[in-house]
Order: C-alpha cells, then sequence, then structure tokens
C-alpha cells in the first residue's frame, strides 16, 4: 500500500466531531461558532487599528512577534475593461469558479425563550 493509501484511510477513519450531531444542533454549533470567529475579528482589528497608531511594524512579545508589511497592489477595473474590450472579448476570458456563502443569523432572545 502507498503512503497516500494510507493517509487516505487514516483520515477517511476519523469521524468528524459533528458527525452525531442533530441538523439543529449542527445550526447552533455554526452559529456558535460564526458569533465567536466574528468577536475575535472585532478585537483583531481593533489591535491592528492600535499597531497602526503607534506607528509600529514590529511588536515583539512574550508569545508572539508581530510584523506588519504593506503590500501596494494593482488591479484592472473590471467595468471599463469590459466597456473598452466587448463584452464578448471579456467573457471569453473570464475564469469560472464557485464560491460556497454560509449566512448565519442570530435567532432573536424572545425566540429562544430569553427575556431581553
Amino acid at each position: 500500500m502507498s503512503t497516500g493509501s494510507v493517509s487516505k484511510a487514516i483520515n477517511s477513519a476519523v469521524p468528524s466531531p459533528f458527525a452525531n450531531f442533530s441538523n439543529g444542533a449542527l445550526a447552533d454549533a455554526l452559529g456558535d461558532i460564526d458569533a465567536t470567529i466574528e468577536l475575535a475579528q472585532k478585537r483583531q482589528k481593533l489591535a491592528r487599528d492600535e499597531m497602526t497608531r503607534r506607528h509600529a511594524n514590529w511588536l515583539d512579545g512574550t508569545r508572539f512577534t508581530v510584523a506588519k508589511a504593506t503590500l501596494d497592489t494593482h488591479t484592472l477595473d473590471a467595468k471599463t475593461v469590459r466597456l473598452e474590450m466587448g463584452d464578448a472579448w471579456y467573457e471569453a476570458r473570464q475564469k469560472p469558479g464557485t464560491r460556497t456563502t454560509y449566512t448565519v443569523t442570530a435567532k432573536p432572545l424572545e425566540q429562544l425563550g430569553v427575556s431581553a
């Protein structure tokens, strides 16, 4: 058996930590995870803004080192390219892709039996 086959066998034998969740429990787990990530991202933005306010490009802590790098990029203005080159030219050069989006919405507290 090749190494790739062994790793595939091992990976398929490890169940998802959510395998035994009901659909409702999975929805609640996704909601909890989403809320945790959202809070963490807000805290991250505040910390990054503070780093910028201090004009710091490098922070060295006890457990982490943070380096800030700025990258200038150039992008095409798709609307202008389409107008100048025409729809057929533009569409012939588009790359197909798939994006999956999960929308998580918190339920009102009243619906959960909690008074505000």
